[in-house]
């Protein structure tokens, strides 16, 4: 995080290790002609003289890269530093960032103090990762939703995108009920919960009975495929069970976890496999994994304060929105309907981004990003403030909004101009 250090010298132009200058956005994982880059912001209103400061990966070491002078950033400027530059390739001393994940370090001249420190897991190629303070108050090193080198972040990746995201916990379940984890295909796509190529290799789930990242977590089964809004659950009893006591239909997907242990607060994860490594034998000597999706749960302290034995549990507002903010998740004895009617009572949950909640007038759409609710251009802005558009798209524009019913709803695009930005560029992202 940002820290306060020591003042070394004042004028136009300071010299400090101070709050102002931090590591805003980081590329660990990339493939020829693409390269790793590192992104710092100056929150500050003065500049900043980053001359003599080192980037390094390991703190202790004589490996890093030093700042040559003039290393001028502005106030409010953000700048980047290519792996061109920092690599062992092309700097003495010089290193490079791990792809499987671990710690940049920002340090101050001619010292050991860490000005700043960005921890962050494995990456999936091309993947960024980004500060994202949620509205519930906590900072998060999450995926951002595309890379904004030398400029402004984007959100947190989520959406289509995304891809398989959490969509209910039940971590205290109320007694003679059962425990769960709900995961919902949020894609339009059909997606694969394993890595075509390489079919062995499947999605893992950790923080179901211990906190261990890969390779420790729960391993789903080979050849899961989910249909668009198809979901699947995690359980600690067997499927017919589950399905009797939630009343699901037959051909549910219900996985029994061994060893379960959800406390009353955890962090439950979502990794998917990346390519495997291999040695110069071409025999395969790890698999990495990559965060798909993450959700810290608790009773109270932000989130709702009656799921506990209660009956009611954790439902996510909008699926297709950024999940691991707590003013996402509301609680519930019963599921929620997605947002597919223009109907007050099928769409009352809207995303905090949102202008203005669902009314019986109101044509209320479900997105491939969000629930949204366009009615005029200055919540159209407001939605484009929340979400930039990618790609260099216009965004959200407003247009009269013809009738939907959930027939067409489910089956065709909002009138609402809202994909400006290009569904071929979010189809194409999806991946495994």
């Amino acid at each position: 995080m940002k820290s306060v250090g020591i003042l070394i010298s004042i004028g136009l132009v300071l010299q400090v290790c101070f709050g102002s200058v931090y590591i805003s956005e980081l590329l660990a994982h990339t493939d020829p002609p693409a390269v790793d880059w590192v992104e710092f912001h100056n929150d500050g209103t003065l500049s900043v003289d980053m001359t003599g400061w080192t980037l390094t990966d390991t703190l202790g070491s004589a490996q890093g890269y030093i700042f040559p002078g003039p290393w001028v950033i502005n106030a409010g400027e953000y700048r980047s530093l290519r792996a061109t530059v920092f690599s062992p390739q092309n700097y003495p001393n010089g290193f490079r960032f791990s792809s499987l994940g671990e710690q940049a370090y920002l340090l101050s001249a001619g010292t050991s103090v860490a000005c700043d420190t960005m921890v962050f897991p494995a990456s999936r190629n091309g993947w960024s990762f980004i500060r994202y303070t949620g509205t519930d108050g906590r900072t998060n090193v999450v995926s951002s939703y595309t890379s904004t080198e030398a400029g402004p972040n984007s959100y947190p990746l989520a959406g289509a995108n995304q891809g398989v995201v959490i969509t209910e916990i039940n971590f205290s379940p109320a007694p003679a009920s059962v425990p769960w984890v709900k995961f919902t295909n949020i894609s339009p796509i059909q997606f694969e919960l394993f890595d075509p190529t390489f079919v062995n290799d499947t999605y893992q789930i950790s923080g179901l009975y211990n906190n261990s990242d890969p390779p420790n977590g729960f391993f789903l089964p080979q050849n899961i495929l989910l249909q668009p809004q198809e979901s699947f659950y995690v359980t600690n009893v067997d499927a017919t069970t589950f399905r009797t006591a939630r009343s699901l239909p037959a051909g549910t997907k219900v996985y029994q976890v061994p060893n379960w242990a959800l406390g009353t607060s955890g962090l439950i994860k979502l990794w998917a496999p990346d390519v495997p490594n291999f040695n110069n034998v071409s025999q395969i000597i790890g698999v990495p994994y990559y965060l798909r999706d993450s959700v810290a749960y608790q009773v109270g302290g932000g989130l709702p304060s009656d799921t506990d034995g209660t009956g009611n549990y954790l439902i996510k507002i909008a699926d297709v929105s950024y999940g691991n903010d707590y003013v996402k998740w509301r609680s519930s004895s019963t599921p929620a309907p997605l947002c597919l009617s223009g109907n007050a009572t099928d769409c009352p949950y809207m995303d905090a981004c949102t202008v203005s909640a669902c009314s019986p007038t109101d044509k209320c759409v479900y997105s491939l990003r969000q629930c949204i609710n366009i009615q005029s251009d200055a919540q159209a802005a407001a939605y484009n403030a929340c979400f930039p558009p990618v790609g260099g798209g216009t965004g959200c524009q407003y247009t009269t909004p013809l009738p939907l019913t959930p027939s067409t709803a489910s089956s065709t695009l909002p009138s609402i101009a809202c994909f400006a930005f290009a569904l071929v560029t979010i189809v194409a992202a999806i991946g495994k």
